[in-house]
């Protein structure tokens, strides 16, 4: 003889379906579609399309992204981004990591709406940029 499912009627002692079992089933189900899609967009994020033609031109020679570019583009993402934020005077750094820039923020205040979040958040504001068609690779 075959054991019931767990979540058929037939699982109930007394042959009924359970009044939880529905809601917690689509709690669990509602809870993995996040992780799903969060799955889904990282796998996508990590096969970079290759690149138009236009631009393989535009790397010839040098990277389309120069530092500079990097770090007046990660200005303009942080003030996009962040607004609130109060960052040192110090202007960013930037370190070249092969196909990406790294450009690192001091972050002298957070705003005070994420205050209670002040123990996890760093004290610095990190922008990966892709040398090649400057798509922001990550934040951290």
């Amino acid at each position: 003889m075959a054991h019931p499912r767990p979540w058929s009627s037939a699982a109930c002692s007394n042959g009924m379906a359970s009044p939880t079992a529905f809601p917690v089933h689509r709690a669990l189900l509602f809870a993995t579609l996040p992780l799903i899609a969060v799955t889904l967009a990282a796998a996508q994020a990590s096969k970079p399309q290759p690149l138009d033609p236009s631009m393989v031109a535009e790397n010839v020679g040098s990277p389309f992204v120069t530092s500079d570019f990097a770090k007046q583009l990660g200005i303009l993402v942080t003030q996009q981004r962040y607004p609130g934020v109060i960052f040192a005077p110090t202007p960013p750094t930037v370190v070249d990591k092969g196909d990406v820039w790294w450009v690192t923020f001091t972050v002298k205040e957070w705003p005070k709406n994420m205050a209670n979040l002040s123990p996890v958040l760093s004290r610095q504001l990190t922008l990966w940029i892709r040398k090649s068609d400057a798509a922001i690779v990550a934040i951290r």
